[in-house]
């Protein structure tokens, strides 16, 4: 009778060190991943402080984080120069041509358009991702309302080939204005006591 090749004891040691070392893998992996969670946050946020700067009102010196309705926006801030306020920082996901469009847009305390910023997209290469380009978004600089695609009144010019993705802009600029407007007419933001 034949013995089993499980019981010679070479083989056992082979398992035996090739189940340490993916032990070993795994922890190594684990711990390396924990020493970064906190400089990765770190940039986030940073690069989060980054955009918001670049679309609030000029002069906003703090940010503080708002309560908001998760249907109508991703996230909001209040914008404060000093102790006045001084608009908000609006995030938002459109529905772009290509996909979710997640844009980070500021509104003054009076209403109107302070900076828009495009913070991810999908939008075909050439064509809709022209609308991530910075004469674009500044037509949307000082309205207020709904603002449309097209031309007239309160309306901005779509980027040549990305109509869709134009209007996906201007999409996330009226859920950013509807979501001010809304917080706006229940109170408004008040600096708390001891608040940065």
């Amino acid at each position: 009778m034949s013995e089993s090749k499980f019981r010679d004891p070479a083989w056992r040691r082979s398992a035996l060190v090739l189940a340490g070392t993916i032990l070993f893998a795994l922890v190594l992996v684990l711990v390396t991943r924990a020493a970064t969670a906190g400089a990765i946050l770190r940039g986030t946020e940073e690069a989060r402080q980054a955009v918001m700067v670049s679309v609030a009102p000029p002069d906003t010196t703090a940010f503080s984080q708002l309560p908001y309705d998760p249907s109508m926006v991703d996230d909001m801030y209040a914008a404060w120069q000093g102790e006045s306020l001084a608009g908000y920082c609006v995030e938002v996901t459109s529905g772009g041509f290509g996909g979710p469009m997640k844009l980070m847009v500021g509104v003054s305390a009076q209403g109107s358009v302070t900076g828009v910023a495009i913070l991810s997209h999908s939008e075909t290469p050439g064509l809709g991702d022209g609308v991530d380009n910075a004469a674009f978004l500044e037509r949307f600089l000082g309205l207020s309302g709904t603002v449309r695609v097209g031309s007239g009144a309160n309306a901005v010019a779509a980027v040549s080939g990305a109509t869709e993705s134009s209007r996906a802009v201007a999409q996330g600029v009226n859920q950013a204005l509807a979501a001010v407007a809304a917080y706006s007419a229940e109170g408004g933001a008040v600096r708390e006591e001891g608040e940065n």
